[in-house]
């Protein structure tokens, strides 16, 4: 999970378009990581990369069917 925490770095420091390939990594890593898919889907939906957020949200959706958030964002 440290691709994971490394992305929650980037992203704290403001660098968030440099927390994207960590979030990215951690899902090759482990496929169903979901905070992941949310974190790297949030990012997406603020740069308007509506395309990519919504396949970010769409895996959540299949992850965590009971979760509000992704449904919310998507």
């Amino acid at each position: 999970y440290h691709h994971y925490n490394l992305g929650l770095v980037r992203e704290r420091l403001g660098q968030m378009q440099r927390a994207v390939p960590h979030y990215s990594r951690a899902i090759q890593v482990d496929p169903d990581h979901s905070d992941a898919y949310l974190a790297r889907g949030l990012i997406h939906l603020d740069k308007g990369n509506f395309d990519a957020s919504i396949a970010d949200f769409t895996r959540l959706i299949e992850l965590k069917p009971k979760e509000v958030w992704p449904r919310i964002n998507r």
